[in-house]
């Protein structure tokens, strides 16, 4: 009885240390895949507000008034704050886990403000962009 005891114990000890390895490997796995959205739209995104901010002409859509200038600044400090997030983002670092939460609901507010407020249905693919962030964040975090 003793050696079966024993075996089944050690088993049972392999058996859960795998599993934590393969959550944990798969939170890793969901952190990078965040982080390389968190990368991808925010180049994405910065560079149309570069473009519709500085080049553009008001004909194709560039700033023209206060509110558009609001919007544009807004739309470059997310750009920016994405990047951060995709460098900043590690695992343990919780801060830094609910600051991208954070900035992913903004950047969903924000797609809200340019698809009411300008009717502009190329915003729509972002919110795709946004919920696969948000699940990745909630995959990393599910094993900790």
């Amino acid at each position: 009885g003793y050696c079966l005891r024993r075996f089944r114990g050690s088993n049972l000890r392999s058996m859960s240390t795998a599993t934590a390895a393969a959550t944990s490997r798969s939170s890793r796995v969901a952190l990078i895949v965040a982080r390389v959205l968190f990368a991808l739209a925010g180049l994405v995104t910065l560079a149309g507000g570069i473009f519709f901010t500085f080049v553009a002409t008001p004909e194709q859509g560039g700033v023209s008034t206060a509110a558009d200038w609001g919007v544009a600044v807004w739309s470059i400090a997310m750009s920016i704050a994405y990047l951060a997030a995709a460098v900043l983002l590690r695992p343990g670092r919780i801060g830094i886990f609910w600051f991208a939460v954070g900035l992913v609901l903004l950047h969903l507010v924000f797609g809200l403000v340019k698809l009411f407020g300008y009717q502009e249905y190329e915003s729509m693919p972002f919110f795709l962009v946004d919920a696969a962030i948000l699940v990745s964040l909630a995959l990393s975090r599910r094993s900790r």
